[in-house]
């Protein structure tokens, strides 16, 4: 995605119309947002009766959005939470977006496109709900957030590897970010084959 467009729909007769041109009305209450990737399909009509807001993904990228959600999470998860980002993921800016998204682009090639705000929300999203769902004792809270943090980013930043590039994102948090969480692997196997077992060790409340 090169930027990311969000069209606020503001229908003057309060009728949604439909690609079929089916005409569904709406209450006075009803707001409906768009977001989209582009507006190349859309027709005069729509855009005429949309306002449109704009932000660059290179202005807008991952680490707002990460840091608006660090602020939502306990406070004794923050500071370790900012660690952990600046550890694995170092931060955007317009001219980078961070090493851990500076290796994938060099090293790897996804199996999908995505975008970093798409894929860093996702790594938030998940690893709120592994946290939220266990009980963490205090003296474990930094290692054990650490352990679920690289579970969340394998699987969301790194969701989309084919199993060649697994190997080598695996190597990359083992030996470049000095990762000492990692699982134990056998030969011919990565993180990805003991993510279950990984968490799973983890107390449940």
């Amino acid at each position: 995605n090169n930027f990311m467009c969000v069209c606020v729909c503001v229908c003057v007769c309060c009728v949604c119309v439909s690609t079929y041109r089916d005409r569904f009305p709406m209450t006075d209450n009803v707001k409906i947002m768009f977001e989209v990737e582009t507006l190349v399909n859309a027709s005069p009509a729509t855009v005429s009766r949309a306002g449109i807001i704009f932000v660059s993904e290179t202005d807008l990228d991952w680490s707002p959005p990460v840091a608006s959600w660090i602020m939502t999470r306990p406070e004794d998860h923050r500071e370790i939470l900012t660690n952990l980002f600046a550890k694995y993921m170092g931060a955007s800016d317009p001219t980078f977006p961070g090493h851990c998204f500076d290796f994938l682009n060099r090293n790897t090639r996804q199996i999908m496109s995505y975008s970093r705000v798409g894929v860093s929300v996702g790594l938030c999203n998940l690893l709120s709900s592994l946290c939220d769902t266990r009980k963490i004792e205090k003296d474990d809270l930094a290692v054990v957030i650490e352990k679920l943090y690289v579970y969340s980013l394998c699987w969301s930043v790194g969701g989309c590897l084919e199993t060649e590039d697994r190997f080598k994102f695996d190597h990359w948090l083992r030996e470049e970010m000095k990762s000492t969480v990692m699982p134990a692997v056998n030969e011919g196997e990565t993180v990805y084959e003991r993510s279950e077992e990984h968490t799973s060790e983890l107390q449940s409340p």
